[in-house]
């Protein structure tokens, strides 16, 4: 819901509302968070970056319960997390490349494919397909247009 946002820049609410899920379904969400560095260090103390509150209600239920979780500050290099959250790093990336999205800063298809690479679990079918889909995405997206020759 985020990428789809409208005027998001204008937004300056700390709460980022999303839809509605359906009973049977489920979704993953991704966020980025930037730290400042700045405050970091000079508050090393800090150990919390963010809370995440989820709203849900369950299937015939009138009221609305809710899940907290508090992101701790324990910053790791993306070589040095699980590698399970490096392959779904690789997913997220390869959606927001095809989705030519603003908020994906610098990041190719050969990102996409060196992270799920190194990330992939070899005996993990869907894995292994998802690395086959961005090397056929890789010849697709990066076909350069022939020019057409100009006849006097």
């Amino acid at each position: 819901g985020y990428d789809n946002k409208k005027n998001i820049s204008a937004d300056t609410s700390i709460e980022l509302e999303g839809g509605e899920i359906g009973s049977g379904n489920s979704i993953t969400a991704v966020f980025e968070l930037l730290p400042n560095y700045d405050d970091i260090t000079t508050n090393p103390s800090k150990k919390d970056i963010a809370t995440i509150i989820l709203n849900y209600r369950k299937r015939d239920e009138i009221l609305k319960e809710n899940f907290t979780y508090t992101c701790p500050q324990n910053f790791k290099e993306l070589k040095d997390i699980p590698g399970e959250l490096r392959f779904a790093t690789a997913v997220t990336m390869f959606g927001l490349i095809l989705r030519q999205s603003k908020y994906l800063g610098e990041a190719k298809l050969s990102d996409v494919g060196l992270i799920a690479g190194r990330a992939i679990n070899p005996q993990d079918y869907l894995q292994n397909e998802f690395l086959s889909l961005v090397e056929k995405a890789k010849k697709i997206y990066t076909k350069k247009k022939k020019r057409k020759s100009r006849r006097k």
